[in-house]
């Protein structure tokens, strides 16, 4: 394929597009490929509630796979496996980071037509300790039975953490939940993901799975509360799985500006804040840690402002 074809894409059932991060996308790709004879590997959670890749042979099971998961999935030995089925000649499908499709890749050693690949715009990766830390703090005495990164019971814009346990439900905006405020913040990504080696690098994938931001300035007529896919597709084998699946879709093609614009960690990585380094210097629970990183973070920016308005102003004198 000449080039990356980039295209707005809400799924036609709503009941699939609410459990979804975005627009349904991932759901109806993995429903062709099982419904073919295939297999999904994605993320998904185990029963501590920590993110494992894993497969998924029954259309039944994708509900697990839905989703987003703010936090390092562990892959263990699912390289291993994802090989063992292209060579038994069964259509496979990979879910996973930009940095994860590179390493499987490189294990796997060559291209194999059976393999296809969706990575997603990846913000960056949590560490799975904070995130187990934070559970245990928030949770110890209940058992959790439902986590959602992204509950849309507000709108796709407006998203929740919502986790349901045994005792009581906890739901908490993306800006109002410490956990989430520290991701979103990059406080602690992984050192190596403010500076992705995969930003801007020409995608190895077939598909890349994105949040259409900005949509309802970009496209107003295409807006839609419970989510808006950005869904770009790399190879001739992407684009024939897209063709199946299409008509699942209200969908339109966008030029790669439109789907770029409000992007920006499409093509950049993000930003190391300073107080990332007082997060994990810093004594407590995980919400003290933040707040106390946020707080110093929030200052040092004001004071670096004033030192250069002061700069200006020594100059104009």
């Amino acid at each position: 394929m000449d080039k990356t074809m980039a295209y707005a894409c809400k799924n036609i059932d709503s009941e699939i597009r609410l459990k979804s991060s975005s627009g349904g996308v991932f759901y109806a790709l993995a429903d062709n490929v099982i419904s073919q004879g295939g297999i999904v590997f994605g993320a998904r959670f185990n029963e501590k509630w920590e993110v494992v890749h894993s497969c998924c042979y029954n259309v039944s099971e994708l509900k697990y796979f839905m989703g987003s998961k703010y936090a390092q999935s562990q892959l263990g030995n699912v390289f291993l496996h994802v090989k063992s089925n292209l060579n038994n000649n069964r259509q496979v499908m990979f879910v996973g980071t930009p940095c994860q499709i590179g390493g499987l890749l490189k294990y796997l050693g060559h291209e194999y037509d059976n393999l296809i690949l969706v990575d997603f715009v990846c913000h960056g990766v949590p560490s799975p300790k904070v995130w187990q830390n934070y559970l245990h703090e928030m949770f110890d005495d209940s058992e959790i039975n439902e986590i959602s990164f992204r509950d849309k019971t507000e709108g796709w814009q407006r998203y929740s953490l919502r986790i349901v346990s045994d005792k009581f439900t906890y739901q908490k905006k993306k800006n109002e939940d410490w956990y989430m405020k520290g991701f979103l913040k990059n406080i602690y990504l992984r050192p190596s993901c403010y500076e992705c080696a995969f930003k801007g690098k020409v995608k190895e994938s077939d598909f890349t799975l994105a949040d259409f931001w900005g949509v309802e300035e970009i496209l107003p007529e295409f807006y839609d509360k419970s989510g808006v896919s950005l869904l770009f597709v790399h190879s001739e084998k992407g684009m024939n799985l897209w063709r199946l699946v299409q008509e699942q879709f209200v969908s339109q093609e966008v030029s790669m500006e439109m789907a770029l614009e409000k992007n920006r960690v499409a093509f950049s990585s993000s930003v190391r804040p300073s107080g990332r380094n007082v997060f994990f210097s810093t004594m407590g629970t995980v919400q003290t840690r933040v707040k106390k990183a946020t707080e110093d973070y929030f200052w040092l920016k004001v004071i670096k402002k004033l030192r250069k308005l002061f700069r200006i102003e020594r100059k104009r004198v």
